[in-house]
């Protein structure tokens, strides 16, 4: 059975980086004889939601589904300092207790942080906010990694979202093929 992965865009999300976080999926789908990743396009601003290139992407809404095990990606970018939006907290809030593995993007870490679930861990951050972001959440430690690993990783964008989704790859799939995809 494929692994599920939802990716959770808001506006402005930079679509270059939800780019490098799903090619690596599509290859490696490609590669294999039977597809070993199925993904879908969320959002709580569906059904179209503008990218900061100003191209849109058709997006699903929210929904109920349980996602326990699967990857949670939450995407955003310029703006999202500023975006509180609570049926998105609270449904991030209930993916992590279910069993989902959240993984905040970029300036995703906003509201994975009012979320309450990066207290007491160390996140990637995109660069540019990264010291505004620590500023604001003091009990979060920010790297300047590309990426985290563990149970809950996180990406600070661009092109680091290739080199996270190559690790993990390896991780449940091996090295093999993660090379091939490289």
């Amino acid at each position: 059975m494929p692994q599920k992965i939802s990716f959770v865009i808001l506006p402005r999300f930079n679509m270059a980086t939800l780019v490098t976080l799903i090619e690596p999926l599509r290859i490696a789908n490609y590669l294999t004889p039977t597809p070993q990743f199925q993904w879908q396009i969320l959002s709580p601003d569906a059904p179209e939601v503008a990218a900061s290139n100003g191209l849109t992407l058709a997006a699903t809404p929210l929904d109920t589904a349980n996602r326990r095990g699967d990857l949670v990606f939450v995407l955003a970018s310029w703006g999202a300092e500023h975006y509180d939006n609570r049926d998105l907290l609270a449904w991030i809030r209930r993916q992590a207790r279910d069993g989902a593995r959240v993984c905040p993007v970029e300036l995703g870490c906003y509201p994975v942080a009012r979320a309450g679930l990066l207290t007491g861990r160390q996140v990637a951050c995109h660069w540019s906010w990264a010291p505004g972001f620590q500023e604001q959440f003091p009990d979060v430690t920010v790297t300047e990694d590309l990426f985290t690993l563990g149970e809950n990783p996180s990406c600070a964008g661009g092109l680091g979202g290739v080199d996270l989704m190559l690790h993990l790859i390896a991780a449940s799939h091996g090295d093999t093929l993660a090379g091939e995809i490289a």
